[in-house]
């Protein structure tokens, strides 16, 4: 996701002299792509965030499943050894 915050903060930049200089809309076009580049940076810092927590949990749970997986063959095997 750093590469697409990347490119949407730095990738979409316009000067706003770009929207030309006589133009009687020009300032308002600035605006609205400005505030459209900071509506898409926010979304993205928060998609990422949420991808950073998904993974984070799920790792977590896969742990937990690996080492109760292990606890639980340490017992079977306790168990068989106790009965031969």
């Amino acid at each position: 996701m750093s590469q697409t915050s990347e490119k949407s903060r730095y990738g979409t930049m316009i000067a706003r002299e770009d929207f030309g200089v006589n133009f009687s809309h020009a300032e308002e076009l600035y605006n609205a792509h400005d505030n459209v580049q900071r509506f898409l940076n926010d979304t993205i810092a928060g998609l990422d965030t949420l991808i950073n927590e998904f993974g984070d949990k799920t790792q977590m749970v896969t742990d937990n499943y690996k080492a109760l997986e292990a606890d639980n063959k340490a017992v079977m095997t306790k168990y068989e050894q106790g009965l031969e």
